[in-house]
């Protein structure tokens, strides 16, 4: 029975993408997907903390995104990259007009919206999700790397 010794663990590596398989992807993303993904990227944000980010949660002055309700509950604070600030503020940008739209078409504003107190509580990507803008499509043009070849 000793002869069988122990299972060893196998060390398993994360797959990442090379700094080629990045701007590969970053060149096929417009818009509001190519911000959320060059967010992500460049502060280290789960796809939930980006997509539930509101106004209030980016401090540009303090160069800051706070995140609240983190993976296990956390809160923390993650650096905002200066390449970042200038389509964060357009994104915002947009915002207020698709808010200052909605309240002109005869629809409650986001203040009297239920579960917002002010516009600083509104999730900077409420126009994409609502607005129909789907993920981009893929399979036009080149092939994108596979995954793990470089």
């Amino acid at each position: 029975m000793q002869e069988f010794g122990r299972p060893v663990p196998k060390r398993r590596l994360h797959v990442v993408l090379g700094v080629d398989e990045v701007l590969a992807v970053l060149a096929r993303l417009q818009g509001e997907h190519q911000l959320l993904v060059r967010l992500r990227y460049g502060t280290g944000l789960r796809i939930t903390e980006a997509l539930c980010l509101r106004v209030k949660d980016i401090d540009f002055a303090q160069r800051g995104i706070y995140v609240r309700q983190g993976k296990g509950g956390k809160e923390w604070v993650a650096m905002l990259q200066h390449s970042l600030a200038s389509p964060l503020r357009d994104q915002l940008g947009r915002l207020r007009q698709v808010g200052a739209a909605y309240v002109e078409s005869g629809h409650a504003g986001v203040a009297e919206s239920p579960g917002h107190a002010d516009m600083a509580t509104t999730m900077i990507y409420t126009p994409v999700l609502r607005m129909g803008g789907g993920p981009p499509d893929f399979r036009q043009d080149a092939e994108l790397p596979e995954n793990g070849s470089r």
